[in-house]
């Protein structure tokens, strides 16, 4: 083991000229931190490259053809035009009311509705924000882990835990089906066991589902089109909404909701869209159709950031991954990649809020690095932290264990539940090959806990140190 070594190719662009360049980082200690949503994804729509006018996707916004710029969003070069969205995702809700301002005609192509909740977005109250949230170390991770105590569906009934942040995300209890909770424990993997859990997850979410439906009944004024945006899956399906206005977009004259019944678009043509043999003339079209997969290749954290990273021997990560599977020690560091650490959910805590698990990991990470530079005594010296094959073969065991509690992802989207009578039952036949994956069901508190009895006794459980050679 020598350092890390990262070619990198820059592109740069000077007076219409791009010049590259090929640029070689050497690292002690490399963090892929790809993120979730990483490479936007275009959706397989026959006809997609025939459209005569502009298209672009919300992550690659072109002002160019819109109007405006980041600081100064009037979309001038919206007006007098016809503008298709294709989707109605967590960043078309967040679209789809600019546009309206500024567009002749808007047209909102929806597959799936967005579970909608109210933003309920106020004013900062400098005096409470002084006296009462920052004002004392740590409030940042302390409103974190408050947070996502209620989506966790934590024991906070019985205490007299305040919520901090107080908005929609602390109403949805049953999104502890996606990031877990120390509620229940863990589930066993009998059918009995998972029926009883993924019932129990319905009840849970029934509240919150109907005030999202009565929530859409109240804004929306035509009753075809407020049936049409009410989401009929659980929360912990796709990513719940938040909007103060969205909602409101489709009273508005020169907005118009086309669904397609789950079926998705028939095909893109020259001049617009067609969707069950009805064409819709398009003058511009914006794909909002999220992100590629976090589970791409196996959810190789590589792969998700779009890179190639060779380990001991020319081992590529995502080869790993896709042979042996997810295997790690507390979804930080892989066999034989040395001083390499990644960051995610797989075999690790999971939060509503993302910051919370990169903060979590991030300072656990610097934790490590320091108590392993600790034991050399000499600065200039390197380590080599590598995490032992055994010990991510036991921890990928303990995640294992814990993967009957995803059980509830089995009647999500594009299935309804209706179409399936059990849908477990499919899932349990998937679960021994998916289980790797699972990460620490009891939820981030659990996981935070477990981090830091790790830590605690300093012996750094599982990792292989050496002096740097």
């Amino acid at each position: 083991m020598k350092r890390w070594m990262t070619d990198i190719e820059e592109r740069r662009r000077f007076d219409n000229v791009i010049e590259l360049r090929h640029i070689k980082v050497y690292a002690d200690y490399f963090i892929i931190t790809g993120g979730i949503h990483t490479r936007p994804q275009a959706p397989r729509i026959p006809g997609l490259g025939l459209h005569a006018g502009p298209l672009f996707h919300t992550a690659r916004w072109k002002y160019d053809v819109t109007g405006g710029s980041p600081t100064h969003p009037c979309l001038t070069g919206l007006q007098g035009k016809r503008v298709g969205i294709i989707g109605t995702g967590a960043t078309a809700v967040q679209v789809v009311p600019e546009v309206a301002k500024w567009a002749s005609a808007l047209y909102v192509f929806q597959r799936t509705p967005s579970a909608i909740h109210e933003l309920g977005q106020t004013e900062t109250d400098q005096e409470e924000w002084t006296t009462r949230i920052a004002n004392h170390q740590g409030w940042q991770r302390e409103r974190m882990i408050n947070l996502n105590r209620f989506p966790s569906s934590g024991p906070y009934n019985s205490t007299s835990d305040e919520k901090l942040v107080n908005d929609s995300w602390t109403k949805m209890p049953a999104f502890s089906a996606l990031i877990g909770s120390p509620t229940w424990g863990i589930i066993e993997p009998t059918e009995k066991s998972i029926e009883d859990h993924v019932k129990n997850l319905y009840a849970l979410d029934q509240p919150r589902s109907d005030a999202a439906r009565v929530y859409i009944d109240k804004i929306v004024h035509d009753g075809p089109t407020a049936e049409k945006l009410k989401a009929w899956y659980s929360v912990w399906c796709k990513r719940p909404a938040f909007s103060d206005s969205y909602l409101q977009t489709f009273n508005q004259h020169n907005v118009h909701l086309v669904d397609t019944d789950g079926k998705g678009i028939s095909s893109i043509t020259e001049d617009g869209i067609l969707v069950q043999g009805r064409e819709y003339p398009i003058d511009i079209l914006i794909l909002s159709t999220g992100y590629r997969t976090p589970v791409y290749a196996n959810g190789s954290p590589a792969a998700r950031a779009g890179v190639q990273v060779f380990g001991r021997d020319g081992l590529g990560m995502d080869e790993k991954w896709l042979e042996q599977g997810v295997a790690t020690l507390h979804g930080l560091y892989t066999h034989r990649f040395p001083n390499l650490f990644s960051v995610g959910h797989a075999q690790a805590g999971a939060a509503a809020n993302f910051i919370l698990t990169l903060d979590v990991m991030a300072s656990h990470i610097a934790d490590v690095i320091k108590e392993a530079q600790s034991r050399v005594g000499r600065p200039e010296l390197g380590m080599v932290i590598e995490v032992e094959r055994e010990a991510e073969e036991n921890w990928t065991a303990e995640c294992m264990k814990r993967a009957a509690w995803y059980a509830g992802m089995s009647s999500c989207t594009p299935d309804s539940p209706q179409q399936k009578e059990k849908p477990w039952l499919c899932w349990m036949k998937k679960m021994p090959k998916k289980s790797r994956a699972s990460g620490r069901s009891e939820g981030m508190e659990s996981y935070i806990g477990v981090l830091n009895a790790w830590k605690a006794d300093g012996l750094l459980k599982g990792l292989k140190l050496s002096i740097l050679s």
